[in-house]
């Protein structure tokens, strides 16, 4: 377990609930706004699941005139949606190119999906695949081949994020007036906005957090 209640002993591999959910919280935000999908966050994801159980579970305890009910409620709800909004996050780009998602998942050793996200994403081809099937089996051969891959959609990687350094980096900015790239180096605690292409390797290194 990569969490402890509030009061149990330190241990410095063992994660605070806040510290989990503020893991959590930096993950969702950076789902949420970076146009790829991001490694998954792994055991992350599955003790916050497990902490919503036991609160869920400690709440059932507590009497209803209990002034601590409410506010375990309040806390139970903003986890709940955390975690479900950063899940949903993560299925609507799954969606959007599945099939590109596996193959970079096999590139990377297993990395960017879940096991379960992964049986989806199986899934999910396998039968946008039978349903292609029955709608090209009526098109007349001469109209050429039709791939599932051609109906996925392709993330925008110059899109423009705005990040917080977390860490000094460098990066190259490209002048698309001049055709050359110019390096510029971000301050730690500054904030940009740049064409997420130029720093996605940041992010994926935790040198940066988007925002």
């Amino acid at each position: 377990m990569l969490w402890e209640e509030d009061g149990a002993g330190a241990d410095d591999d063992v994660l605070s609930p806040d510290e989990l959910v503020g893991l959590l919280t930096e993950g969702w935000m950076n789902e949420r706004l970076s146009p790829e999908l991001m490694n998954h966050l792994g055991e992350y994801a599955d003790c916050m699941m497990e902490q919503v159980s036991q609160m869920e579970e400690n709440l059932q305890q507590l009497e209803k005139s209990d002034i601590r009910r409410g506010i375990h409620r309040f806390e139970l709800q903003r986890m709940q949606f955390l975690l479900n909004n950063y899940l949903r996050t993560r299925v609507d780009k799954i969606e959007m190119n599945a099939v590109k998602v596996l193959e970079e998942d096999d590139a990377i050793g297993g990395c960017l999906l879940s096991d379960g996200e992964r049986k989806f994403a199986n899934e999910y081809v396998k039968h946008c695949n039978k349903l292609l099937s029955s709608v090209t089996s009526k098109i007349p051969a001469y109209a050429g081949e039709f791939k599932l891959q051609d109906a996925m959609l392709e993330p925008d990687l110059d899109t423009p994020v705005f990040i917080k350094v977390k860490k000094e980096s460098t990066v190259l900015i490209p002048d698309y007036g001049e055709g050359r790239e110019e390096e510029v180096v971000l301050e730690e605690d500054t904030q940009h906005i740049l064409p997420y292409q130029c720093v996605f390797h940041l992010l994926k290194n935790g040198d940066i957090q988007l925002i």
